[in-house]
């Protein structure tokens, strides 16, 4: 049986994602017209922002779906940390509904562990439902034959998709936390522009890192017609800077503790 501590590890599998410590000051400038360079595998998308039946999500996985579904904001990040205690999280900048400002919405999954528990047992639950459980004294009974095949069966019921079982059963069970604030018209401007510009400008050099485990990152924007996308395993360079000022900005709204000109600051 896998022991329950490993559940996020099996959940987030295919979501690898980040270290433990939060950097608490990040001592960074964004120089212009800087190449940049991937640490791990990256994904880079560009496509449509509304199709026939509304906004295009395409580019966005279950968990991007589940935190910023409902449209396509004109900035968007998530950040998908690596360890068994550590739940993804992120924000977005919309316009408020008067259209005259901004606001910043942080995402937290606020019973991240008791999902993921509940998830796995319930899984654990269907598969021994679904095993065939042979009595000890009717064993001998069996031909070589049907004994394999029963076996098989059972391998296949505990081993297969193990993921995509437990995965598939607690995305509903997660309870989604918004954290609003209003911002100004400047921060939200100026952040906007530099996503943009790192999407449009990263590239790729040579071969992406050996890396095993590790943190990813998505960075998300509509830029007029188009949404685009950057999902990154363990960036480097301004992808790296970015993702740093994006994880300062989710820990400091968390503390109530906003500090624009600073982030205006870093971002000129």
């Amino acid at each position: 049986m896998v022991p329950l501590r490993a559940i996020d590890k099996l959940i987030m599998k295919r979501i690898i994602a980040v270290g433990s410590l939060w950097c608490l000051f990040i001592p960074i400038v964004f120089p212009q017209n800087r190449e940049n360079t991937t640490g791990g595998d990256f994904v880079k998308r560009d496509e449509y922002n509304l199709n026939a039946s509304g906004y295009n999500f395409d580019g966005k996985n279950d968990m991007e779906k589940l935190f910023f579904g409902n449209l396509n904001a004109p900035f968007e990040f998530i950040f998908y940390p690596f360890g068994e205690h550590f739940a993804p999280c992120g924000f977005r900048i919309i316009r408020t509904p008067s259209d005259t400002s901004y606001f910043l919405e942080i995402k937290h999954i606020s019973n991240y562990r008791d999902a993921n528990k509940m998830a796995f047992e319930e899984m654990k639950e269907k598969q021994k439902s679904q095993i065939i459980d042979i009595p000890v004294e009717l064993i001998n009974s069996l031909s070589r034959k049907d004994f394999n095949l029963i076996c098989d069966y059972n391998r296949r019921i505990l081993d297969d998709s193990v993921y995509t079982k437990i995965y598939s059963g607690i995305l509903p069970k997660y309870k989604i936390e918004t954290l609003s604030f209003t911002i100004s018209n400047q921060f939200a401007e100026e952040l906007y522009k530099k996503m943009a510009s790192l999407i449009e400008k990263f590239k790729a050099r040579g071969s992406p890192s050996a890396i095993v485990g590790g943190y990813s990152v998505t960075f998300r924007t509509v830029v007029e017609d188009e949404v685009w996308s950057l999902s990154i395993n363990m960036p480097q360079g301004d992808a790296l800077k970015m993702a740093d000022l994006c994880r300062q900005i989710i820990e400091d709204a968390d503390k109530n503790q906003l500090n624009e000109k600073e982030y205006i600051k870093l971002l000129e």
